[in-house]
């Protein structure tokens, strides 16, 4: 039985629970441990030799000891391989962007130039916790490692909000041009892969299926005002995605 570790945000708790309620019994073979820090808590972390640790009485340590079963500590070496879900394109920020970019009077438009743009979304991705986490676990083992994509907004939210969501659409080919590149030069470690979201949740290139969504309950979509995180539905896809890849890797034995 191999020992894998899931470190992620929010986006983590339909992968969690897709395993406990729908996929354990078809996955034998693997063991996981869920490791999550909603919003930026993942950033309190503390990095040391051959651990990642909340520290004590930390918001963190609260949030891993719900998801990883009392544990408050990732032991580097205790695993064989490490995924996390997921790292973030930032749709707000690049949404603003797009609004900027899109206003057709001169006088208020914004021009950003290609390398500004490449700077800002590298920044980002540098900044990420999730970067900072893989930087630090290749620095004490070479376990693998497995990145996965957050998956993108509802498709709900461009049919409820066009005005504000459709220059978007206008630079999102551009944007996510930048972003591939970007992570791609920043997260290039050996053993490192990369899993992109389940083609069969995407109602396009740039949006997910409203089945997708988390309705949190909420039986009317239009009482809905979260469009990004997902369903276990979702959750599913993605689990079987990325457990169908670690099988094509090499894992110590």
């Amino acid at each position: 039985m191999k020992n894998i570790c899931f470190i992620g945000t929010s986006h983590l708790g339909s992968v969690a629970s897709a395993w406990h309620n729908r996929i354990a019994p078809l996955y034998p073979e693997f063991k996981p441990s869920f490791f999550a820090g909603p919003g930026t808590s993942l950033y309190q972390a503390e990095l040391l030799p051959n651990q990642i640790k909340a520290p004590a009485a930390s918001q963190l340590e609260e949030y891993f000891r719900l998801s990883a079963d009392g544990l408050t500590t990732i032991e580097l070496d205790q695993y064989d391989c490490f995924i996390f879900q997921s790292l973030d394109e930032h749709f707000m920020g690049t949404s603003e962007l797009c609004q900027l970019m899109a206003v057709e009077n001169e006088d208020e438009q914004v021009f950003f130039s290609s390398a500004c743009l490449e700077a800002t979304v590298e920044t980002s991705i540098e900044r990420s916790p999730v970067t900072r986490y893989v930087k630090h676990i290749r620095s004490c083992v070479d376990t693998p490692i497995i990145v996965s994509m957050t998956p993108k907004t509802s498709i709900l939210a461009i049919e409820k909000h066009p005005e504000e969501y459709t220059p978007y659409l206008q630079y999102a080919a551009l944007f996510q041009d930048i972003f591939i590149k970007a992570r791609t030069k920043i997260l290039d470690y050996p053993k490192l892969t990369m899993v992109e979201q389940p083609e069969e949740t995407l109602a396009t290139p740039y949006f997910t299926k409203v089945e997708y969504l988390n309705p949190y309950g909420k039986q009317n979509l239009a009482n809905v005002t979260d469009y990004w995180h997902k369903n276990v539905k979702y959750g599913k896809a993605v689990l079987i995605k990325i457990l169908e890849h670690i099988k094509t890797i090499p894992l110590s034995e």
